[in-house]
């Protein structure tokens, strides 16, 4: 069985109110622009203790990473009306490098849709919800 974070009460209502606010949504979802970014390790994972794999296969066991051999993070968004470019950023994701990817990448993706009034969909990372990236 795969390893998952252990949720307490208040994470488990939290979510029961989530899933209960947007449940009846079915049109809405149309109009959600939904955005990530993911690092990926070109010598295996960083040192945390789980990973994806294929549930039908043999775990993989790694060894600690003593000097690194790189990584490539990527950014995209995505909603109904089709998708971004996939852009590779080259630095650390801080709320300041967070707001140049959305001004390079999210915004001309939101000029192609013209007229569509969207709902923007970020998870909660410290660069996505800190006060400055709010502002922005």
């Amino acid at each position: 069985m795969a390893k998952c974070p252990k949720l307490n009460k208040s994470h488990k209502a939290a979510r029961l109110e989530y899933a209960r606010k947007y449940m009846t949504w079915s049109e809405e979802w149309t109009r959600v622009i939904f955005s990530d970014e993911k690092k990926f390790n070109l010598d295996g994972p960083d040192g945390f203790n789980s990973y994806w794999r294929d549930s039908r296969k043999e775990p993989r066991y790694y060894s600690k990473r003593n000097f690194g051999s790189g990584n490539v993070m990527v950014f995209a968004c995505f909603s109904s009306y089709g998708r971004s470019e996939l852009t590779f950023i080259d630095h650390r994701m801080d709320s300041l490098m967070y707001q140049n990817v959305l001004g390079d990448n999210l915004m001309p993706y939101i000029k192609r849709l013209r007229s569509v009034s969207f709902k923007f969909m970020q998870d909660n990372a410290s660069c996505h919800a800190s006060a400055m990236t709010k502002k922005w």
